[in-house]
């Protein structure tokens, strides 16, 4: 994917550019710029992934934000990625609920956002949350 990326833009090498674009398009799929969505969308898909944003950066037990985007890729409309700086193997109770908490931060953000409202979009970090409090309790006996 870098290569054909780099090709498309007449380079006689790949960069780092490429191999990063490359892989934020096949980790979160191609971006979609054509969607069109109001201004008051972009405001609240900008105030959620800021919600994101600041829990893990608040946090203790979570990754460090790799990068915050309120371009649509995929069926997402924005993203907040968080990278490990080292390979992992266990995690801990508290890596989980930090974890849970900033997948909930976009929700909480839109709430405070809209003034107690909220909207559909957070539905994949909801289910995430919920995927991961169950694995929790019944994979990890946590």
């Amino acid at each position: 994917e870098a290569a054909i990326l780099a090709a498309r833009r007449n380079k006689k090498q790949i960069g780092q550019i490429d191999f990063e674009e490359a892989l934020e398009k096949v980790a979160l799929g191609p971006e979609r710029r054509s969607r069109v969505i109001t201004e008051k969308e972009k405001w609240i898909v900008a105030y959620h992934e800021a919600g994101h944003a600041l829990c893990f950066k608040l946090l203790k037990h979570t990754n460090p934000v790799h990068k915050i985007s309120v371009v649509a890729r995929g069926m997402a409309m924005g993203v907040t990625w968080s990278l490990p700086q080292e390979d992992r193997y266990f995690r801990t109770r508290k890596e989980f609920e930090d974890d849970i908490a900033a997948a909930l931060g976009g929700w909480v953000a839109e709430q405070l956002h809209l003034g107690g409202d909220a909207t559909t979009g957070a539905s994949n970090d909801i289910e995430k949350a919920t995927e991961m409090a169950r694995q929790m309790v019944t994979k990890f006996g946590m």
